[in-house]
């Protein structure tokens, strides 16, 4: 048994004239393949979880996947899920499928240092992307916390020391505290960008 992983950055290597320096020109076609492989991968009868890594670009999320969800017996998708239409839809077809969904989401301790990483990366995209995506999944958190309180949610911090990544676990007594803390945690991609600015 093993994960079965779907991330829409490794499908843009498989479209034809794929470069890292157009990543972004890429982005629509590889997030279709991805949600395909997804469709299929949700008619396994023989796999009941469903993990929708969530968080903005850069944020650690490929890396914990690696780090721990390789031996899990899952599906796991990973994608920024910063669009609440996107999530609606992915919901709906684990709810189809009968099977049970997990949020994954991560956070970095510095948005600066992620935005650094961002940068740095050979897959390029606009600075607007990484705003968009980390602002716009965590709006995607909350209203899953809200519209789906029987749906697991699951949140780490992720740091960065000394070229080691960690994650440490963020958790609350109960449903209601969670809401709390993801309605403390909304901002605007304006408000990012200016923490950026300064950070």
């Amino acid at each position: 048994m093993s994960v079965t992983y779907i991330s829409i950055d490794d499908w843009k290597k498989e479209i034809a004239g794929y470069m890292p320096e157009r990543a972004q020109e890429f982005h629509r076609e590889s997030a279709r393949l991805a949600d395909k492989q997804f469709e299929t991968a949700l008619k396994n009868k023989d796999i009941n979880e469903v993990i929708l890594l969530c968080g903005g670009s850069a944020s650690g999320k490929t890396e914990f996947a690696e780090t721990y969800l390789k031996k899990r017996h899952c599906i796991v998708f990973d994608s920024t899920l910063s669009s609440i239409e996107g999530a609606t839809i992915k919901m709906r077809k684990i709810a189809k499928a009968k099977k049970k969904p997990i949020i994954i989401a991560v956070f970095p301790d510095d948005i600066g240092r992620s935005f650094d990483a961002f940068l740095g990366r050979k897959r390029q995209f606009d600075e607007k992307h990484f705003y968009r995506t980390h602002a716009g999944s965590r709006q995607t958190l909350l209203w899953i916390a809200k519209e789906h309180p029987e749906v697991a949610i699951k949140l780490y911090e992720s740091t960065y020391r000394d070229d080691v990544i960690r994650f440490t676990d963020i958790s609350f007594q109960d449903h209601a505290r969670l809401v709390a803390f993801l309605q403390s945690i909304q901002y605007s991609t304006d408000e990012l960008a200016n923490d950026v600015q300064s950070s």
